[in-house]
């Protein structure tokens, strides 16, 4: 490629010269003879071969040289490739570059060439570049720097800079060579001579060449004066930035820097030269400072010192101003180059205060122009020129602030901005203005810059003081800190607490890097002393702009470097410093203005409690208002007046300040001392401001029309006060880290701000042997204030707003101290100084609601948490900590009442508080607790009214409480509940650790929480802590202490007085006296109380019986039992206790259940009772006495308790005949007048029920001596029972029998089994038992009476029994008492549908008809045996033709509308039927049976064959024939007439008719009689049918006859054909024998055929087989 170009450059050359230059032409063909003569294998070899030839390049050389454009582009080019390629001849480099120097203004595309064959020029032959050689490419790419062309100038300047920097890298190769025999030259110094090799000393050339220039003093070495003093500058400047190491290591470019460069540049500096230089020397300069400090520190103490002069020139240009404070700003940046250079010029002996004359000029800076930084009362928000008008959070955020500087409104609504103030966005240029080297000019600058740059500054030097000496603060010595988790020598785990023993607290106090003990740092003092000596400038620079309109950039960037300096003062314990910042912060915090007017403000409106401070404790600001009223901010600015002055208030610039302040608190910590009162009261005003603005007042101080806008704004400042409550929560925090002297001084600071209550009431709570003397306020505490604020409230009574900033901070402090309170002394850690304060609020009525209720939060959680952290120690310490604790709660519930008054809620809620603090710790810790349960007893019983003195609990644990002094009623009813819950933790869980002495205490509680008429759950509840209390109290001597206790003794209740000495000291007698507590309560509390604790005191007794003896029993028998149902029936006036209330029955029937089931339930020991006789006596006179005065549910309760104890006693147990002697005497001295039978009001069932079991259990007992006059007593009596009873409320009898009717039942079965001979009288009961049903339906008072249902379904087949049994006897049977059943059972079956009820899934007709179909043979046969009273036999056909009547019968059918069971029923009948007139109908042919029985029996049968109603006068009268008037046709009917339900049944009584009346049975005796009974209904019976056909046909017409009556008619055809009546059946007929029924009924077969053969009602099914029949008939020929 190379060989192309140089052959077609050559043969250009040649063509170009023919005619002018022939030397050209000359050369050019030997050079292309040359080229041709080579062999060409590749580029290398090609450049190789003409770097062999010095005469190749010779044309080019003369091309050059000819100064024309033709020539020289070919020559350049042709040199270019050559360069590049490597193919140039060394010997010949010089001529070359003269060539390219040459033509160098010849055009730009000759230049451009220039240029870019130098860089490969330097590449290329680096190793014989120097020297001369070196000058003359740098002087051609120099020369072509100097051009006017831009672009030419501008790739040669980065060309030349390129060539320059190759050259000083190359010193760098030449350096780290180290060639001993290089050549060196001597070049001058300050230190003298200096000897550098070849590349070091071209270096030198250079650098002094440009220094020579820039000064426009003449080169040696490079011809730079071509180029500007700029670009000049701009190369140096690139030498020393990207080679600092070897202006550093040569010495000689050091010396031309110090001697050339530096005095230069200060030089233009000092001359106010135009921007150009001035802004390149500036950032040379800055370069100098900042990378060679060290080596050039005396030029830099010049060059700062006329920084800062000129600074502090009037009439020095912005922009030169601005490039002086971008030096500054970079040397306060570079925090190692501030700190060497505060040592190396302030801190030296005799040194010039170049950093202190920098702070001192920037007071001056800061004040110059008020104007222009926005100098105000306060720092605000300056205005955005550069934000648009609608940004609606960015006006929200000035409102935050506190308004906007530099916004005018004018008249027409239009808003002009005017840049005021110092912001990010309009105070800080494009690009600084060291780095506009593009511009010749000054360029315009926003006027803030200057300001920006010193708060820059500001923000600098604070970072620097931090970096450098926060480091030196912290301990790191940990040899004598214990590993987390270690485990002691002796084994046990170490507490939690010891990880903040005294020691570890010293360690965490900031090591002061100026202390004695520690090797102090030459940094450490000088930086202190630059604080000492520089913290009045850097305030009161400070102090200016926190008063300007900075934005949120500048505003926190500055309270942060505010911060971080006052900081580094306090760590450095430079006190004076340290408290005239955080004196400064505080009123930038709380500005004076703001504060006054919010005080004047509390002052007209008071302040209103609010529970949510005191509440939340990471609330610690008042900040109600602003969450709260948000919403309603538009609302309230419509209607509030335009004139309505705005009042100041705090903004987010000073809560931003409040929050520094607490930081910088909490970053110094104990090394504050007395210090820390000025944060507390900058903490307490900011407080007092909060607490009085509102939502409305931001938006009034933003002046914003907008409510989204500002309701932004309360967002944003609301966001701003929790930044600040997390703040001083942490600063609270860090105080468990303090020193006990250091939290002791916080302490006090805190409980001096409560010093204006009243004295508290009450002694110190504490349990310590003395009281020790109050702490005097320490000396070393003295009372700080602002200066120029004023000082906390000083009216005597205590604002709230006082209290509600001092009681949260002090809960949090004492929560963050627990380890200190428990490991210390009350009088070394504060403990004394809290709980004395705290104690005074919560006891005196004066102290505001809401401060008593947080106090004694504060005092709760304190307490809880104290006990909760000793619960792993040892049993004595953590005693101490538990007595000391719980005194104190105590002492609290005491002292609210010692005050005289009434009682308030408050008193009511802090007493409330005091008891959920002692279920919690009871909770947690119970089982922990050592000591103190005197005092949690106490506590629960300051709950009742009591007149025990406070002294009192002073005594100790051992005093016996005078609980005489104590009421059942409580102080408030509110009180109830949580106490009581305190007492069932302690009752539940734990018992077993409870003191002995304190068994009794826990009694009388429980006592009086039954007792509590207001709170029926409570009192209820209280009864389920009685059996764990039992248990614990029950010892194994209880059966030997209670037969002591129950000696004789004419004292009342002498046992209590017995046991009252010894309560402290014996569990059995707190037993006992649970027991007559409990006793009291069955007779005092409420209804279902007394039930309870009846209930629960007969199970407590009765788990303990199996380890009492006889008179141990008895004992408990008689004083809690007998003594209850004694106290039950005393007479109250003129009436007893049993019939005086509902409710007192009730009690009295619990009392005789429990008292005998006890008794039932322990019949061995009972029954070994040495005076059993007497106690019964008692009992018995007792429930003799009840019986007499009570109502039926009295009755009941002796009646079932009586019965219970007589099933536990087995017969012949001759023990008991004196109770079974007064029992059967109890049980029947009742009359039909006694209150047993009073029916009209009660439900006297359950008497009944006792009654009869007690009936049972007294015939059970009592046997075979029991007289046949008691049996029908009882069964009397127990049949009056069952017939006065009324239906249960809650069960039917319908499926089963009630109790009542199955105790009845019961008892006369086990009177039958035992005396057979009261079998008639029982045949009697159960005959009348059967017919209750029927007469409880048919009664009037249906719905209240049973339908003994079940108890006749019962009875029947007893019933049945009975009577076959009674039959069976042959030497004593009773007939009458048969009867009776039999006519019973008649009554039942006829009644039928008239009672439908059903009995497992039969009616009782049903069972009734069972039982006489099988009783009916026996009977029968009984009523036909010779011996059997004519009478007798009567009575018993009557009830059996009765039973057969209604067996084919269906009275009230019409009643009852199921076809299906009328079908089944239908089924069922016909079969009985069957079977009955198997048995009767023999039976009834007897002659010696009256005539009117088979009369009857015909005429039932006739009246159930009836299929068809019949109409009025169509049957017979009572009296008269069937067969007169036989042949009478009655009125015909066109309506179809319904058929008999019963159809079946209607034809088996039809056939059955026929039967009887044929002469097929005539050879049975008698038969004729039975014949001549039913032949007269027969034929009646058919001509029925065929007279109904002959009156209603002809009004049918064309209609059909219905089915069913052509079915009975075809049926009676038939009959009529076939039937062949007895011959002795129908005396009086014309015709004789078999066909006695034809002259009745032919004429009216005739009259029905000339019916069935009419015209248009005549019918074939008819007329064809009456034709037939008539045939047949042939009897009148």
């Amino acid at each position: 490629m190379t060989a192309t170009f140089l052959t077609s450059e050559l043969s250009h050359l040649i063509s170009e010269s023919k005619r002018k230059n022939n030397d050209i032409r000359t050369t050019a063909e030997k050079s292309l003879q040359d080229l041709k003569a080579l062999s060409i294998t590749s580029e290398k070899q090609l450049a190789a071969d003409l770097s062999r030839k010095p005469s190749f390049i010779e044309p080019f050389l003369l091309a050059c040289s000819t100064h024309s454009t033709k020539y020289a582009v070919s020559g350049v080019t042709c040199l270019q490739k050559l360069i590049i390629a490597r193919g140039l001849p060394k010997g010949r480099l010089q001529d070359a570059v003269q060539a390219l120097d040459s033509c160098a203004d010849l055009g730009l595309e000759v230049q451009f060439k220039i240029l870019q064959a130098l860089p490969s020029l330097v590449q290329n032959y680096a190793d014989d570049l120097y020297g001369d050689l070196l000058g003359s490419t740098l002087q051609v790419c120099a020369s072509l720097q100097a051009t006017k062309v831009r672009t030419v100038s501008g790739v040669a300047a980065a060309t030349l800079q390129q060539l320059l920097a190759s050259v000083f890298e190359k010193v760098n190769e030449e350096d780290a060579t180290n060639d001993a025999e290089s050549p060196t030259t001597e070049v001058p110094s300050e230190d003298g001579p200096v000897a550098v090799r070849p590349v070091a000393l071209d270096a030198y050339r250079i650098l002094r060449d440009l220094a020579l220039a820039a000064d426009d003093r003449p080169t040696k070495f490079v011809n730079f004066t071509a180029l500007s003093r700029g670009a000049i500058l701009d190369l140096i400047a690139s030498l020393i930035r990207a080679n600092p190491g070897l202006i550093e290591k040569h010495v000689q470019l050091g010396s031309v820097v110090r001697s050339n460069v530096l005095p230069f540049a200060v030089q233009v500096l000092s001359e106010r030269q135009s921007f150009a230089p001035t802004v390149r020397c500036v950032r040379l300069l800055d370069m100098i400072l900042r990378r060679h400090f060290s080596m050039f520190s005396g030029e830099c103490e010049i060059m700062l010192g006329l920084i800062t002069h000129e600074l502090d020139t009037d009439g020095a240009e912005p922009w030169r101003r601005c490039l002086y404070m971008e030096i500054l700003s970079n040397f306060f940046a570079d925090a190692e180059l501030l700190v060497t250079a505060y040592i190396k010029f302030d801190f030296a002996t005799n040194g010039k205060t170049i950093a202190q004359d920098i702070l001192n000029l920037f007071v001056r800076m800061s004040t110059e122009k008020p104007a222009v930084i926005g100098l105000g009362s306060q720092s605000t928000i300056p205005s955005d020129p550069t934000a648009s008008s609608d940004s609606g959070s960015q006006q929200a955020a000035m409102e935050a602030a506190g308004g906007v500087v530099g916004l005018i409104s004018s008249a027409l609504g239009v808003v002009e901005t005017a840049p005021t103030g110092i912001g990010i966005n309009w105070s800080i240029p494009r690009s600084p203005c060291m780095d506009q080297l593009d511009k010749t000019e000054g360029p315009v600058l926003p006027e803030s810059y200057v300001y920006s740059l010193l708060l820059e500054c500001v923000n600098s030097l604070s970072d620097t003081l931090a970096r450098t000496i926060l480091p030196l603060t912290a301990h790191h010595d940990r040899d004598n800190v214990t590993a987390a988790g270690a485990v002691s020598a002796n084994g046990t785990r170490p507490s939690k607490r010891l990880g903040r023993s005294q020691s570890y607290r010293k360690r965490t106090v900031p090591r002061n890097p100026l202390s004695s003990e520690v090797d102090v740092s030459q940094t450490a003092r000088a930086l202190a002393h630059l604080i000492d000596h520089a913290w009045p400038a850097f305030l009161a620079t400070c102090s200016t702009f926190l008063n300007a309109a900075l934005d949120d950039h500048y505003y926190r960037n500055l309270i942060k470097a505010y911060q971080r300096f006052a900081q580094v003062a306090g760590l450095l314990r430079l006190t004076t410093s340290r408290d005239a910042l955080i004196t400064t912060l505080g009123k930038a915090a709380v500005p004076p203005q703001v504060l006054n007017s919010a005080t004047s403000a509390s002052i007209r409106s008071p302040t209103v409690e609010s529970p949510r401070v005191f509440s939340n404790p990471k609330s610690l600001l008042s900040v109600d208002s602003l969450i709260s009223g948000t919403s309603s901010i538009s609302g309230d600015r419509e209607r509030r007046s335009s004139t309505n002055p705005t009042r100041p208030t705090l903004t987010t610039r000073n809560l931003l300040c409040l929050r520094a302040l607490l930081n910088l608190a909490i970053a110094l910590g104990p090394t504050l001392g007395s210090t820390f009162v000025v944060v507390v009261d900058v903490l307490k005003q900011a407080d007092i401001v909060l607490s009085v603005t509102s939502p409305e007042q931001l938006s009034r101080t933003g002046q914003s029309n907008n409510s989204t806008e500002s309701a932004t704004a309360v967002q944003i400042f609301s966001a701003e006060v929790a930044a600040v409550e997390s703040a001083a929560s942490r600063l609270l925090e860090s105080t468990a880290d303090y020193p006990n002297e250091a939290f002791l001084g916080v302490m006090i600071i805190f409980c001096r701000l409560l010093e204006g209550r009243k004295s508290s009431p009450i002694a110190s709570p504490y349990l310590e042997p003395s009281s020790p003397p109050e702490t005097p306020i320490s000396p070393s505490l003295p009372r700080r204030t602002f200066s120029g604020l004023p000082g906390l409230s000083a009216v005597a009574e205590m604002q709230l707003r006082d209290y509600q900033f001092v009681i949260p901070k002090l809960g949090t402090l004492a929560a963050l101290n627990i380890p200190r309170f428990i490991s210390g002394s009350v009088e070394e850690t504060g403990w004394m100084q809290l709980i004395d304060v705290l104690c005074g609020v919560v006891v005196t009525n004066d102290s505001p609601s809401s401060a008593r209720r947080a106090a004694v939060d504060v005092l709760c959680r304190l307490i809880s948490e104290c006990i909760a952290e000793v619960a792993s120690d040892e049993a004595e310490a953590r005693g101490v900590i538990q007595r000391r604790s719980l005194t104190v709660l105590l002492q609290i519930a005491e002292g609210i009442y010692i005050e005289n008054g009434e009682l308030t809620n408050t008193d009511v809620d802090v007493h409330l508080h005091v008891l959920a603090t002692l279920k919690d710790v009871v909770d947690r810790s119970g089982e922990t607790l050592t000591a103190g349960w005197e005092q949690v007893l106490g506590v629960i019983r300051t709950t009742f009214e009591n007149d025990i003195a406070p002294a009192h609990t002073q005594d100790g644990d051992n005093a016996l409480t005078p609980w005489d002094l104590v009421s059942t009623e409580l102080v408030s009813a509110r009180l109830g509940q949580p106490a009581f819950d305190v007492l069932r933790c302690v009752c539940s869980d734990l018992l077993g650790t409870l003191p002995l002495a304190c068994g009794s205490s826990v009694v009388e509680l429980l006592y009086r929480f039954m007792l509590q008429p207001g709170d029926l759950n409570l009192s209820l509840a209280t009864l389920s802590n009685v059996w764990p209390l039992s248990d614990i109290l029950r010892v194994g001597s209880l059966s030997d202490d209670l037969e002591r206790f129950g000696t004789p003794s004419g004292v009342v209740d002498p046992i209590e007085l017995r046991t009252q000495a010894i309560l402290r000291d014996s569990r059995s007698a707190q037993w006992f006296l649970l027991l007559l507590r409990l006793r009291e309560v069955v007779h005092r509390g409420q209804l279902e109380v007394r039930k309870a604790a009846l209930q629960t005191l007969s199970s407590i007794c009765q788990r303990c019986t199996s380890e009492l003896s006889p008179r141990a029993f008895a004992v408990v028998l008689q004083e809690i039992f007998v003594a209850m149902l004694a106290d039950g029936i005393v007479p109250h006036g003129s009436k007893t206790t049993v019939d005086s209330d509902k409710a007192d029955v009730e009690i009295f029937g619990a009392i005789v259940n429990n008292t005998f089931t006890l008794m039932s339930q322990n019949v061995q020991t009972v029954q070994r009772i040495p005076d059993l006789a007497a106690v019964w006596r008692e009992i018995a006179h007792l429930l003799d006495v009840a019986l007499k005065r009570g109502t039926y549910a009295v009755h009941k309760v002796i009646d079932q308790n009586l019965s219970m104890l007589l099933s536990s006693i087995q017969p012949g147990n001759n023990a008991w005949d004196p109770v079974l002697e007064a029992a059967f005497a109890i049980w029947a001295d009742r009359t039909t007048e006694s209150a047993l039978l009073d029916t009209r009001h009660q439900d006297q069932q359950p008497a009944f029920v006792a009654y009869a079991d007690l009936a049972a259990q007294l015939s059970r007992l009592l046997g075979k001596a029991l007289t046949i006059e008691q049996c029908k007593a009882i069964m009397g009596k127990l049949y009056l029972c069952l017939e006065s009873s009324h239906a249960s409320y809650y069960k039917a009898d319908t499926h089963a029998m009630s109790p009542l009717q199955g105790k009845v039942i019961d008892a006369l079965r086990e009177l039958l089994s035992m005396r057979s001979e009261v079998r008639p009288d029982i045949l009697r009961i159960c005959s009348d038992l059967l017919l209750l049903h029927h007469r409880s339906m048919a009664s009037d008072q249906q719905a209240r009476k049973p339908s003994f249902l079940a108890l006749t379904g019962e009875v029947i087949p007893w019933l049945q029994q009975m009577i076959v049994d009674d039959l069976q006897t042959t030497t004593s049977t009773h007939p009458d008492a048969c009867i009776t059943a039999i006519t019973a059972l008649a009554d039942i079956i006829v009644a039928k549908y008239a009672f439908t009820l059903q009995y497992k899934d039969l009616m009782l007709w049903q069972t009734a008809s069972s039982s006489a179909l099988v009783l009916a043979e026996p009977m029968i046969k009984y009523a036909d045996a010779p011996g059997t009273n004519t009478g007798d036999t009567t009575a018993l056909w009557q009830q059996y033709l009765r039973i057969i009547d209604g067996v084919v019968g269906a009275n009230a059918l019409a009643q009852f509308d199921d076809r299906d069971r009328i079908y089944d029923d239908e089924e069922a009948d016909i079969a009985t039927f069957n079977a009955l007139q198997q048995v009767l109908t023999p039976k009834l042919s007897n002659p010696k049976l009256p005539d009117t029985f088979r009369e009857q029996y015909a005429k039932s049968l006739f009246d159930a064959s009836i299929i068809h109603a019949t109409e009025r006068g169509e049957l017979p009268a009572p009296g008269e024939s069937p067969l007169s008037g036989i042949a009478n046709i009655r009125r015909g009917r066109a309506d179809e007439v319904p058929y008999a339900l019963r159809e079946r049944m209607s034809y088996v009584c039809f056939n059955q008719l026929i039967r009887l009346s044929s002469p097929s049975d005539s050879a049975s005796a008698n038969h004729e009689k039975l014949a001549q009974a039913t032949a007269p209904w027969l034929i009646l019976r058919l001509a029925i049918s065929i007279r109904a056909y002959i009156a209603d046909q002809p009004l049918r017409g064309s209609w059909p006859q219905p089915l069913s009556e052509l079915e009975e008619l075809l049926f009676c055809f038939e009959q009529i054909g076939k039937l062949e009546l007895h011959p002795e059946a129908i005396q009086q007929s014309k015709t004789s024998g078999g066909k006695a029924h034809l002259p009745y009924l032919y004429p009216l077969l005739v009259k029905a055929l000339r019916v069935s053969g009419g015209e248009w009602y005549g019918a074939a099914e008819v007329r064809e087989p009456l034709q037939k029949l008539l045939e047949e008939l042939d009897v009148y020929g």
